[in-house]
């Protein structure tokens, strides 16, 4: 999924954390450019040295470049094998240079694999924190409804206290000038 995506979006892009927009189809082209020359230039070291060996299996370039591709895939199904210094040395030579080659080819779309899946994360805690203050600020909310209802009930009693107090204002004004004065 996210070599999919790395193809799509391009290594290191300008908008993933690269400076020139690198596109990964020409890397990979050049991987391939690179094993079209180096695994006929080794296999034909391989039989050069081959050849001088009376014992040696290793008798066409065929043969030779078959021997080089197990030796740089690491698979080596030993039905060919070189048999001398010169062709053994080379075809550790191939196996390194290849798959130092590849890994150093390989390093972009590691790192944009880990860019894409770091970005996925920081989005991931982002919403979480969204998430969480929404809910933070809804509570909040709540709490001052609550609040505001219970000020309305402070606010409403007030305002019935107030209504006593002004009927028994009223009630002792009219008690004062209903009562003869006092000599």
């Amino acid at each position: 999924m996210y070599f999919g995506a790395i193809m799509r979006k391009g290594v290191l892009s300008p908008r993933h954390g690269g400076s020139d927009g690198f596109n990964p189809w020409w890397f990979a082209l050049l991987a391939m450019v690179a094993l079209a020359i180096h695994v006929p230039l080794f296999a034909a070291m391989t039989l050069w040295f081959e050849s001088g060996h009376p014992d040696s299996h290793i008798q066409t370039f065929s043969d030779a470049t078959w021997v080089t591709l197990m030796a740089i895939s690491t698979i080596g199904y030993g039905d060919l094998v070189p048999l001398t210094l010169g062709a053994r040395i080379t075809n550790i030579v191939a196996f390194v240079a290849c798959i130092g080659f590849m890994t150093v080819l390989g390093l972009p779309f590691y790192l944009q694999a880990v860019s894409l899946i770091n970005n996925a994360v920081r989005r991931q805690d982002s919403r979480r924190h969204h998430l969480e203050n929404r809910r933070y600020a809804r509570m909040i909310s709540r709490r001052m409804d609550q609040y505001d209802d219970h000020l309305d009930q402070v606010m409403s009693k007030l305002d019935r206290l107030e209504q006593l107090m002004d009927r028994e204002a009223v009630r002792n004004e009219q008690e004062q000038k209903d009562s003869p004065p006092a000599k």
